[in-house]
């Protein structure tokens, strides 16, 4: 019985001393290789020189929005203190709206007759008793029935139109023509077919 158990400590004996053994020979185990310490080549940072700021640009303030004026003429005023203003007595809108306005009323008459109807408007603008504006005038109601938007605006009447008013804005007097228009103020006219008869109050020709 005692050689048996003699025999089997023998056999563990020699196990043991076999297992340290072959673990003493094995190789070391894979994680300790992954874990080892790779050198790493380094090298000296490249000195980069410092990029000069850029300047930004002044902030310029938007410029305020100006409300668009625009002059009325009135007796009390004058043309010869609107001729120092900055704002105009009439506009390029002004212009068609009187060219196409002496196209229905005049057209067919001679130049001379022509400036007449201008200067009605004109001396209605002036005394304004029916509106202190140009387009106010011709656009009053029941007043003068040859305008409509309309008529076209003739490059012949247009340029007539334009001088005229030049020479109001410049303090011209409206001009006299007989028998058609003797005197001035002249404010209404009427027409026979062939001319146009110009006076200060209404009337037909007779």
């Amino acid at each position: 019985m005692i050689t048996k158990i003699s025999k089997v400590l023998t056999l563990i004996l020699i196990a043991a001393i076999f297992t340290t053994l072959l673990m003493s020979l094995s190789p070391a185990p894979l994680c300790a290789t992954a874990n080892a310490a790779i050198p790493i080549e380094t090298t000296s940072p490249t000195t980069v020189p410092a990029q000069p700021l850029r300047s930004t640009p002044p902030q310029v303030p938007a410029p305020e929005r100006q409300s668009a004026i625009c002059y009325v003429y009135s007796p009390e005023i004058g043309r010869a203190e609107a001729r120092e203003s900055a704002y105009p007595l009439y506009t390029d809108r002004d212009i068609d709206l009187i060219a196409k306005t002496v196209w229905g009323e005049a057209r067919g008459t001679s130049p001379k007759e022509q400036k007449l109807v201008v200067w009605t408007i004109l001396q209605r603008v002036d005394a304004d008793r029916w509106s202190n504006t140009i387009e106010g005038v011709i656009t009053a109601r029941r007043q003068f029935h040859g305008y409509s938007p309309r008529h076209p605006v003739c490059v012949h009447i247009r340029a007539l139109v334009a001088s005229e008013l030049a020479d109001w804005a410049d303090g011209a007097e409206p001009p006299t023509l007989y028998p058609f228009a003797p005197s001035v103020p002249y404010f209404y006219f009427w027409g026979d077919g062939r001319h146009n008869w110009f006076r200060e109050e209404w009337r037909r020709a007779t």
